[in-house]
């Protein structure tokens, strides 16, 4: 028999002890803005659902989740929200896989899916938010990263792009993404990338490849986070790798890059790509790092 509270709305509270705070975080880092206010109250509307974030001396534990966000694409929700400075949490989970920032979860309500990836932050009051994204038939999954680098894909310089782009696509190989200047081939464990020879050695910061000097293709290192270029690139210089292209903020996409060269002259592009898109996520199905269900 249902209860007087059947049909009744639920509502999620949030403790604020400094509510200006609160209302920056909410408004900065995720994009909200609050459809009305009251004394000591905030009130937000997502969707069809709503939660208030209310004034007081108290403040959450931390310890569990107290409000939960369902998106639709989990890995660009998380590269989103952490371009505009959230953090995000890892936890150590029984029977939950991890990569990075996310976990997969290996069961879901039955209306909802088959499984269930998720990540976790913190707001400007300690209460902690989850963010989760059912998984279900044709739903890519996580798979349990490793500490080796994520480094399988493979640039070419290419003199004609047309040309060249019409030649991989006549031997049948799948297209990830495309554009004016910029091909990807989607293979078995590797991912093949068409970019102009003389935008490849700008981007580099080098010369053009002539046959014995300068560029000619790149193998890219990707990374999962802004900071991981910078800190890859310590590696590298403390084995003796020489930078043609130091730390910086992309040329030619949203994120952070750095081209070095091995002691044979061999090139290399450590790349954090902002918004993750349709290039990293055929790198981590090539190396398995997606599964489809």
């Amino acid at each position: 028999m249902t209860g007087p509270l059947g049909s009744a709305s639920t509502i999620t509270k949030l403790p604020a002890q400094d509510l200006e705070r609160a209302r920056d975080f909410y408004r900065d880092k995720l994009g909200l803005e609050p459809v009305e206010e009251r004394i000591g109250g905030l009130r937000y509307v997502c969707g069809p659902t709503e939660f208030h974030v209310f004034l007081s001396a108290g403040s959450p534990s931390g310890r569990s989740t107290q409000m939960g966000f369902e998106v639709e694409d989990l890995e660009a929700t998380v590269a989103d929200l952490r371009a505009r400075g959230v953090t995000f949490e890892t936890f150590e989970m029984p029977g939950f896989e991890a990569a990075g920032d996310m976990i997969s979860a290996p069961d879901n309500y039955p209306s909802k899916g088959t499984g269930e990836l998720g990540a976790f932050f913190y707001d400007s009051e300690g209460n902690l938010i989850g963010l989760a994204q059912a998984v279900g038939e044709g739903t890519p999954q996580l798979r349990v990263g490793h500490d080796r680098p994520l480094a399988n894909i493979v640039t070419l310089g290419v003199r004609d792009f047309a040309a060249q782009r019409d030649f991989y696509r006549r031997l049948g190989w799948s297209q990830a993404f495309d554009s004016d200047d910029f091909a990807v081939f989607e293979l078995r464990g590797a991912v093949l990338a068409l970019f102009p020879l003389d935008k490849l050695a700008a981007d580099s910061r080098t010369m053009p490849g002539n046959g014995r000097d300068g560029i000619r293709f790149s193998i890219i290192i990707s990374v999962d986070h802004r900071q991981e270029v910078d800190e890859f690139a310590e590696r590298v210089r403390a084995a003796g790798g020489r930078f043609t292209k130091e730390p910086v903020d992309a040329d030619f996409h949203d994120g952070r890059s750095a081209y070095f060269a091995d002691p044979e002259d061999n090139y290399w592009e450590i790349a954090w790509i902002a918004s993750g898109g349709p290039v990293v996520q055929a790198a981590k199905r090539a190396a398995g790092l997606w599964k489809w269900s």
